[in-house]
């Protein structure tokens, strides 16, 4: 499911196995003071406007992207799953499956999608996993109590963080979702609690998942966890003491927190808090240089990224990447920009591009 953050969380610590070095450490300590807005970014093509189609069965209170698969956009709202056309917005289908019984599940925890045989896998809250087709119809159950989030690969197999209280955290399964290969073990002798990050959510990066590790944004490629990146904080990375504490939350404000990125082609998207501001960043991972900010202190200001449509500036941010794919979800004044419906029974509007050749 490609909807939730890269968490910071304080649960699990990974090590990766290559070393960093300057040329790969994103100098965001460095370039805080860089506060001028550029007013455009000219790095997209192929930019198509999408409206969901809003029916009685398919009004979205939630938008979450989890997958492009053919010709289905496929989005979460809460606990139900919903297909929509990708070239009209058409509304299609749904998984509305939630309660107690045997081809139910409690919750969706995660969810993967098999695009190749158009196979849903839904992980539920208690770990059990859960097989059903487009229109909802259950096919199959795989028990496995210790999994928290999954990722399918191209090759139909399976990449799953187990948990906290679990001796394997990152391990291979095949498509019956029997073990191929345990990744990483945690050596509970030498685990920093402060140091640590649960992986919530794994994204794609050509074609293997990757996750954010404290500062450290990794790639596994079915053998090993291995650095593309560390993002260097240095005295602004948020101290544990402060993280871990809901009355100090207003010390936050002094430290960067909150980051959450999309990485896609050489292309880093970065949105943080710092100083009461929230940041909108695009760097060069290739240079490791800022290409964009965007700094927002104010509810009016806009937020993100501003492109033409039609000739109508619309400001965007990643909701969803896909090699070098960015879908937007666009709701409100963006919307009323399109000259499209804006009533709050109205679907949002998916925004779709890609990142131009170099």
């Amino acid at each position: 499911m490609k909807t939730s953050v890269l968490a910071l969380s304080f649960l699990l610590c990974f090590s990766c196995t290559k070393k960093l070095d300057e040329e790969t450490c994103l100098p965001l300590k460095e370039s805080i003071e860089v506060d001028s807005k550029v007013e455009n970014i000219d790095i997209f093509e192929d930019v198509s406007v999408i409206p969901l189609e809003t029916t009685d069965e398919s009004l979205l209170s939630d938008c979450q992207i989890v997958a492009f698969c053919d010709d289905k956009i496929i989005v979460r709202d809460i606990n139900t799953l919903y297909f929509f056309n990708i070239e009209t917005g058409r509304y299609e289908s749904r998984i509305c499956r939630q309660g107690n019984g045997p081809e139910e599940y409690v919750s969706l925890n995660d969810v993967c999608i098999d695009c190749a045989d158009k196979l849903v896998y839904v992980l539920e809250r208690r770990g059990n996993i859960k097989t059903y087709n487009y229109n909802g119809s259950f096919l199959k159950e795989y028990t496995n109590d210790s999994v928290v989030s999954i990722e399918m690969l191209e090759s139909s197999r399976f990449v799953a963080y187990s948990g906290v209280n679990r001796q394997c955290d990152i391990t291979l399964y095949n498509k019956d979702w029997n073990v191929v290969k345990k990744i990483w073990k945690r050596n509970k002798e030498v685990m920093n609690y402060r140091d640590i990050v649960e992986v919530r959510d794994f994204d794609v990066f050509n074609g293997y998942p990757c996750f954010m590790d404290t500062d450290t944004l990794c790639q596994i490629n079915n053998e090993n966890v291995n650095p593309l990146f560390y993002i260097d904080k240095g005295e602004l990375a948020l101290p544990f003491e402060i993280f871990t504490d809901k009355k100090k939350k207003k010390e936050r404000d002094s430290y960067i927190w909150g980051d959450y990125g999309f990485l896609s082609e050489d292309f880093y998207f970065l949105r943080f808090y710092y100083d009461n501001k929230i940041y909108y960043d695009v760097w060069d991972v290739s240079s490791m240089k800022l290409m964009y900010r965007n700094i927002v202190s104010s509810p009016v200001d806009a937020r993100g990224i501003s492109i033409l449509i039609d000739g109508k500036k619309i400001n965007i941010w990643p909701s969803y990447v896909r090699g070098d794919m960015i879908c937007s979800v666009l709701q409100g004044e963006e919307v009323e920009k399109l000259g499209l419906p804006t009533d709050n029974d109205e679907n949002p509007v998916i925004v779709t591009c890609r990142i131009r050749k170099r």
